[in-house]
């Protein structure tokens, strides 16, 4: 009895080590600004380090760039003067020493896409702007160190706005531009350029009712032609895709936010209960299965990543309904969307936006994400975690 209690107990504790050493934290780096700032994006920089898209200011914000070594050091950081208060998007290196940077700016209580090219010191190479209309630019694709695909939504104003992704040149020109579901409001929210040429976008579309709206994700040829869509309609809720990755099995991974309404939709404040929804749709655009994550409160998510081992990470954020606390909240999860390890980071008021795999085989994610000026105090951080 006594040799298999201890076969027993040893193979609980190794159970219980092996969950523990999942999250293997290696550093972790907090902006400490006296004034309120966030971070929104990062990329790896090829010969080492990461540079980090934020902003500096409440109402009137102005971008920022950070960067860290290897380490966790933090090397140097810019900030980007403007009279207008300026939004950071998404952050993408060119792996030519060149960082390209999708930000949103109002002016004259217009819309505007704003793209800067910068050097790996974040010296402004190029500023364009596209306006003109309602412009919302989400997410980029980088062709080359001069072409690049934005994704977001045109129209003549927000409540007029539809699914929008163009091929733009260093020099704002556009090239190409397509919209698409044309018969109701949406707006892109993420896009993944495939190894034929050809991109896959998710984003959101109005529902059939006041307040609802649905996921939609489109697969596209290399020239924004769409192949195929799938809208995956959700009566009296609120679901959209944050992100979309591709998975082993040559089919998409969606992950996003999905509100349950507690009172009437059409009622003029509408109630939502969110939780964190995942999706895995196959290569003809078709819905292989869906899962909430629900907990005590609300919950969402914000990004996903396939891991070298082909599972995923999710980032997101948890609101426990007990304590109205907001931590930062990680998911491992495999193929099949079952949970196998899970993490809640220490941080108030904070949320994780996006996660990128390392070249050592590991991991960074960063948050709060972007900030909406409702909680009076707001720190950008930074967190590497080693290979699981």
């Amino acid at each position: 009895m006594k040799p298999l209690f201890s076969l027993l107990l040893a193979l609980v504790l190794t159970a219980f080590c092996t969950t523990a050493q999942t999250w293997n934290a290696e550093w972790e780096k907090v902006s400490g600004n006296p004034k309120q700032d966030y971070f929104a994006d990062v990329t790896e920089i090829p010969l080492g380090g990461f540079a980090v898209l934020g902003a500096v200011g409440g109402n009137t914000s102005k971008l920022s760039l950070l960067f860290y070594s290897e380490a966790g050091d933090l090397i140097w950081s810019r900030i980007y003067e403007s009279d207008e208060s300026e939004l950071p998007g998404k952050i993408v290196s060119t792996g030519e020493d060149k960082l390209i940077i999708l930000a949103q700016k109002n002016q004259n209580n217009q819309s505007q896409v704003l793209i800067l090219k910068t050097d790996k010191s974040g010296n402004e190479i190029t500023r364009t702007t596209l306006n003109g209309m309602y412009y919302k630019g989400a997410d980029l694709a980088v062709i080359n160190e001069d072409e690049w695909v934005v994704a977001g939504a045109k129209g003549t104003d927000a409540d007029n706005a539809q699914l929008w992704l163009a091929k733009l040149n260093a020099s704002g020109e556009i090239k190409w531009e397509r919209t698409f579901n044309q018969t109701s409001n949406g707006c892109f929210s993420t896009i993944k350029q495939l190894p034929d040429g050809g991109f896959v976008l998710g984003g959101q579309v109005a529902g059939k009712s006041k307040n609802d709206c649905d996921m939609i994700v489109i697969r596209t040829d290399s020239e924004g032609n769409a192949t195929w869509t799938s809208r995956m309609e959700a009566p009296k809720s609120k679901e959209w895709t944050e992100c979309v990755c591709c998975s082993p099995d040559s089919c998409f991974m969606l992950v996003g936010w999905g509100g349950n309404c507690l009172n009437d939709i059409n009622d003029e404040y509408p109630i939502f209960d969110f939780d964190l929804i995942l999706k895995k749709v196959d290569c003809n655009g078709k819905v292989k299965w869906s899962k909430n994550f629900d907990a005590e409160g609300s919950e969402g998510g914000n990004a996903i990543a396939i891991r070298p081992d082909g599972h995923f990470v999710v980032a997101g954020t948890k609101v426990t309904s007990f304590t109205g606390t907001i931590g930062p909240w990680l998911m491992e999860i495999d193929g099949n969307g079952q949970v196998l390890n899970e993490l809640l980071l220490d941080m108030k008021y904070a949320r994780a936006c996006k996660i990128l795999n390392t070249k050592d085989g590991g991991f960074v994610v960063i948050g709060p994400g972007m900030n909406e000026n409702l909680t009076p105090r707001s720190d950008g951080w930074i967190a590497k975690f080693s290979a699981m």
